[in-house]
């Protein structure tokens, strides 16, 4: 720890004296001061364990494009009514009910403008939605990996018909956030104990079915030779 401390005091000079030969004006920002204090820090408390800096940096653009169309005047209320208007106009495309206390009734937005928003990635990019992070993920998830080649297999005869044009092999299977389901999987239960060979697609209008090919295994008595 003490050679560690050594080096990192020797590494936080040198970038303060870089910093220096820049810009001058560096030394008075407090997070910059805040470095001379870290391995004083790290003694007492032990090695940082949290770094926020991405998250709360990747926030400029959006305070950017608030001020865009600020008449510099009085930029703080600007940016809050422009923040208050991203707010309302999220609750709205998200579906949020309105309560009108003089009538006891309730209103929402129409469906054709929840599926404005819903439909367009454009928008919801614009907007600062990603649709990758949401948690409502529906199972089983195919996890688009590749087969490599040599792994390829060809559509098994059951599915070899015309009835069947959207058939493709799928490398891995996401039956739940923990479990994956790929070739070579064994999975012991109590009515079959097997391998999975391969897992296969339908791809259809609605809802895509998933197919397991299943080598199952029979239990048998003790090897002798390898006591299995």
């Amino acid at each position: 720890m003490d050679i560690y401390l050594d080096q990192l005091t020797l590494h936080i000079h040198w970038f303060m004296r870089l910093i220096i030969e820049l810009n001058a004006q560096w030394v008075n920002k407090a997070k910059l001061h805040m470095l001379l204090h870290l391995p004083q820090s790290i003694r007492r408390f032990g090695p940082a364990s949290l770094f926020s800096t991405e998250k709360f940096e990747s926030y400029n653009g959006v305070l950017r494009k608030a001020s865009v169309h600020s008449n510099r005047l009085s930029p703080s209320r600007d940016l809050a009514v422009t923040f208050a208007n991203y707010s309302g106009l999220k609750f709205l495309v998200s579906g949020g009910v309105l309560y009108n206390k003089q009538t006891s009734s309730t209103s929402t937005a129409s469906s054709e403008v929840r599926q404005a928003f819903a439909g367009n990635p454009l928008l919801q990019r614009a907007m600062g939605y990603n649709y990758k992070l949401d948690d409502s993920v529906s199972y089983p998830l195919d996890l688009k990996i590749k087969i490599p080649k040599e792994d390829t297999l060809p559509v098994p005869i059951e599915f070899d018909e015309p009835v069947h044009p959207q058939m493709a092999q799928v490398a891995q299977l996401l039956l739940s956030k923990h479990d994956v389901l790929h070739p070579g999987f064994e999975q012991e239960s109590k009515p079959l104990v097997g391998m999975i060979k391969s897992i296969w697609v339908k791809k259809t209008t609605g809802a895509n079915i998933y197919y397991v090919r299943v080598q199952g295994f029979e239990t048998t008595k003790v090897d002798n030779h390898y006591q299995m």
